[in-house]
């Protein structure tokens, strides 16, 4: 355990060290920011794709790359992409934990708070996405922070999971919020995260992955698949909303 640990510490005081960056989104540079972060091995999330690192040079030229991979055993898909933003990466972070203001942006009809508070590692979120023709979406999920790898990292690499969870009595609906969910369809499972990691103070290496069952009539492998043709959307528009909206979460 203690070599591990040392291990650790050595990458860490490595990606301090390579730190900012004036040819942050060179190819090179990108491949060996995110050997690196491999490196460190302390992701939360256990459904992070491995992108090859062809995809991470296309991502280092402007692109955004998406991909989809399946998984063994079941039939909703993981749907990923990467990015470099041109936006710091606190600012980046901000933007990822600002859900409360996301309705418009990701096309949701209610985004509410259902425990804990704004901004604060392992709130719970309850969101509802309309769908036209079939029974609208539901969802409540749980969002945690890596604190071990933004804390290894200084603060330079950080991770955002979610995953489905079960309303339980201390989750506190408003009334608007039970007239939204009633008649949608709760589905079957959705989780994800996003990683962010710095490369010089106004670029950030960004990769997003998710995976959910919508429930109900909607076949999950179709679905599933439709669902990732919108993540390079969802890149450009928290993108976006990071450089145009102020900061409202600060941790």
């Amino acid at each position: 355990m203690k070599r591990m640990r040392r291990g650790v510490a050595v990458v860490a005081a490595a990606f301090l060290v390579t730190g900012w960056n004036a040819h942050a989104d060179s190819a090179d540079f990108v491949q060996d920011r995110v050997a690196e972060v491999r490196q460190l091995g302390l992701r939360m999330s256990d459904t992070a794709p491995v992108v090859p690192m062809d995809s991470w040079q296309a991502a280092a030229s402007g692109e955004i790359v998406t991909g989809v991979r399946t998984v063994p055993g079941h039939r909703a898909s993981i749907g990923w992409g990467i990015a470099v933003v041109h936006v710091p990466i606190d600012r980046m972070w901000a933007a990822l934990n600002e859900e409360l203001h996301h309705k418009e942006l990701l096309g949701l009809s209610h985004v509410e708070l259902v425990r804990g508070r704004a901004c604060e590692n392992r709130r719970r979120v309850l969101m509802v996405l309309p769908l036209p023709i079939v029974n609208d979406r539901w969802w409540v999920v749980e969002n945690r922070y890596n604190q071990r790898l933004a804390a290894a990292s200084g603060n330079r690499v950080r991770e955002l999971t979610w995953k489905r969870v079960a309303l339980s009595g201390e989750d506190a609906l408003s009334d608007y919020a039970r007239e939204a969910v009633t008649g949608a369809v709760e589905v079957t499972f959705n989780q994800g995260a996003w990683l962010l990691a710095e490369l010089n103070p106004t670029k950030t290496l960004a990769e997003y992955h998710s995976w959910s069952d919508p429930g109900g009539s909607l076949p999950a492998g179709p679905a599933s698949r439709f669902a990732s043709r919108t993540i390079d959307a969802t890149i450009q528009r928290l993108a976006r909303y990071a450089q145009e909206q102020p900061p409202r979460c600060t941790q």
